[in-house]
């Protein structure tokens, strides 16, 4: 039983890999600076930037009907959430309410 327990901890599987590889997470810089270039950071949710003309005319461009087609990692819209909130925080360090307007 001792020696069972052994060679548990120690197991190696050897072959190939059937499965796929896992999706790539991390947008390319250029990708990513075109796309945040295509944003207008005032008001703007994820929503809205991906129903935008700008991002419909640049897919076309680029010859995309979505935005996995210009990167496996930009099926998470989350991302594209966290760079307008990025850039809108990078524009107006304070906010855009009162204190925001008064203070910059």
């Amino acid at each position: 039983m001792a020696q069972a327990a052994q060679l548990n901890e120690y197991s190696a599987i050897f072959g190939t890999h059937s499965h796929a590889p896992p999706p790539m997470h991390k947008t390319p810089m250029a990708i990513q600076n075109e796309i945040i270039g295509k944003a207008d950071h005032r008001g703007n949710t994820p929503g809205k930037f991906l129903r935008s003309d700008a991002l419909a005319k640049f897919l076309e461009d680029v010859g995309h009907n979505g935005m996995a087609g210009l990167h496996p990692s930009l099926n998470n819209t989350y991302r594209i959430g966290s760079w307008i909130q990025k850039e809108r925080l990078l524009q107006n360090p304070l906010g855009q309410s009162y204190e925001g307007i008064v203070l910059n």
